[in-house]
């Protein structure tokens, strides 16, 4: 009968153990920006006049802006963790 509490105790501690280690996981998964730009951080990208964004894509911390009008259609790939832009490509039709 002693063996049969020890058993319940130590598998109720490893109940409240599990749950708390979930609940942490879960919190610190929706308070982690994973790279993103930091709030307020802005990207300055030098466009002629009449320029605007035609097309967005996000991967992998990687913004890719596709810029129309104000010359020649272009792609500018933005590295959102350091705000730096990377690539300019010019499209050509």
């Amino acid at each position: 009968m002693q063996a049969l509490k020890v058993l319940v105790v130590v598998m109720g501690v490893l109940i409240i153990a599990g749950v708390a280690v979930i609940v942490a996981t879960i919190v610190v998964r929706a308070t982690h920006t994973g790279g993103a730009v930091v709030a307020g951080a802005a990207v300055s990208l030098d466009e002629p006049e009449g320029t605007h964004v035609g097309e967005t894509a996000l991967a992998n911390g990687m913004l890719a802006l596709t810029l129309v009008g104000g010359g020649p259609d272009r792609v500018v790939i933005v590295d959102l963790s350091s705000g730096r832009i990377l690539r300019r490509v010019s499209v050509t039709k």
